[in-house]
């Protein structure tokens, strides 16, 4: 197997990667918000949404868990935490592997393959809808997780009139949660400023060449009529 062979079933298999990670966060991005739509509802009115978790497991189950309403409020802060570190986890893999497949283009393009799926050339007309998208996905989305979670922590403990074992874990599950958000909000903050660096770069480097060209083309000797 040639060297053009070997990279270029490797950029093939990390876009199926891809895909597949893409297909992934979204998935997670669906189940984390109707996570977090329960989360802010169980905050707003807690006993309406404790009332209908009971009545639907005691009609399907035939279990009371009236007294249990606690725990059910610990175990979605856990699944909230869950689904919120493997979105953002899955976030971070996804915009790593748009990097790398922009530097596997840059080598199938030394192979002479052009190819710039995923590369510079795919971000100069990128459409002002996806950007749109791409900014709910990453910044609002993070901010409105925020927001929920205070509120529904800050709800916890004016609900409950002692602290017990389970509002504690709670306090600590939000803690890891908010944790993660900041993290995740460094990442692209430091990931933006790198990409504008890089593309700062690029610039002066293209304007040398042009200006560089200019100069060679002004100084060229004219040819005698």
């Amino acid at each position: 197997m040639s060297n053009l062979e070997y990279i270029y079933s490797h950029y093939n298999e990390t876009i199926a990667e891809h895909k597949e990670c893409i297909k992934s966060r979204n998935s997670l991005f669906i189940w984390l918000f109707i996570t977090l739509s329960v989360v802010v509802m169980s905050a707003i009115t807690p006993e309406s949404i404790a009332t209908i978790i009971t009545t639907v497991v005691r009609e399907n189950y035939k279990v009371d868990i009236t007294s249990q309403i606690n725990i059910l409020q610990t175990a979605l802060w856990i699944i909230c935490l869950y689904l919120t570190l493997r979105y953002y986890q899955r976030n971070i893999q996804i915009e790593k592997q748009y990097s790398y497949l922009a530097k596997l283009e840059e080598q199938l393009q030394k192979e002479n393959l052009n190819i710039d799926r995923e590369g510079n050339d795919y971000l100069k007309d990128y459409p002002w809808v996806c950007d749109y998208i791409d900014w709910l996905y990453k910044w609002l989305f993070p901010l409105l997780h925020i927001l929920s979670i205070i509120y529904k922590i800050f709800q916890d403990f004016n609900f409950n009139q002692s602290v017990t074992v389970c509002l504690v874990t709670n306090a600590i599950i939000f803690i890891l949660c908010i944790i993660a958000d900041i993290g995740y909000l460094a990442y692209l903050i430091k990931n933006r400023n790198k990409n504008q660096e890089m593309h700062k770069k690029e610039l002066s480097l293209t304007n040398e060449i042009n200006n560089s060209m200019k100069i060679k083309k002004k100084n060229y000797p004219k040819r005698k009529q």
